[in-house]
């Protein structure tokens, strides 16, 4: 079990998910226990099929664990009705896809305008906030610009603008995003104050391309540890 401290925004303790199929079980996640801190970039990395998107949907209050708990600043987040993990969801926790799922036929701006809750529909305010976010990620001159005429890493902003647009999330999970830097990463903490990005990476070498070293410890000290880098 991770040692808790006061530090710790995100806390996995004894975290276990399995699958059951035809083919018999899959243990994606077993007894995994970590903690991150407020601000703290974490890459999750390890081969294809290793647990990396069952962790992070887990965190992401998106798949319930088989046993043990999960807690974003002290919130237990499958002790809680799925109306509320839903309302928590949309508040708390960003998402930015491995395939970003940005609209094709609507622009920059439009996609995150989509995302909008109605309240902020009503203060007509939603505009004027996805414009000023694209462009604080250097995206003031493709706003009009739909996906399809954006590079890779121009689309990767636009999904982290709609991401951390309407709320002020505490936990960005990211899918694989195949050459997110770590600015862009940086740059979605700089926007939320003291969030925590975690992204998944299918190699060590992804990892280290980002800024972040990977972990090479044994998994039984992995599990315990509050690294930057966790592999699986």
């Amino acid at each position: 079990m991770t040692d808790a401290t006061p530090q710790a925004m995100i806390q996995l303790e004894n975290v276990s998910h399995r699958y059951d199929g035809k083919q018999g079980r899959v243990d994606a996640l077993a007894d995994v226990s970590l903690a991150f801190a407020p601000g703290e970039v974490a890459i999750v990395n390890g081969p294809s099929g290793s647990g990396k998107t069952t962790l992070l949907l887990a965190v992401g209050a998106m798949r319930r664990p088989t046993s043990g708990t999960v807690s974003i600043n002290g919130t237990n987040l499958y002790a809680q009705s799925a109306a509320s993990r839903a309302s928590f969801r949309a508040s708390e926790i960003g998402f930015v896809f491995q395939t970003l799922n940005l609209i094709p036929y609507l622009s920059a701006v439009e996609n995150v305008l989509l995302a909008a809750p109605p309240a902020a529909q009503k203060q007509h305010v939603t505009r004027e906030r996805a414009e000023g976010l694209l462009a604080d990620l250097g995206l003031a001159d493709r706003l009009h610009h739909k996906p399809g005429q954006l590079s890779q890493g121009e689309r990767q902003r636009a999904a982290i603008a709609r991401a951390v647009a309407w709320a002020s999330p505490e936990t960005i999970a990211t899918f694989r995003p195949r050459s997110c830097k770590a600015a862009t990463v940086s740059a979605a903490v700089g926007l939320t104050g003291s969030a925590t990005p975690i992204r998944v990476a299918r190699r060590p070498s992804a990892a280290t391309n980002s800024g972040v070293r990977p972990a090479s410890a044994s998994r039984a000290a992995r599990s315990r540890a509050r690294a930057s880098s966790w592999s699986v």
